[in-house]
């Protein structure tokens, strides 16, 4: 049996605006946008 999917990755503000989206794989390991989540927070 053969799955496919996307995950869609997404940083918002405590508004509920979108600040940062990517788009992956359904294979691709969520803790690897970690770090990119926390730059992105820290840099904002």
């Amino acid at each position: 049996m053969y799955y496919y999917g996307y995950k869609l990755h997404a940083v918002c503000s405590l508004k509920g605006v979108f600040q940062a989206i990517e788009l992956t794989p359904a294979n691709v390991y969520d803790i690897l946008y970690l770090e990119d989540i926390k730059q992105f927070h820290f840099h904002n």
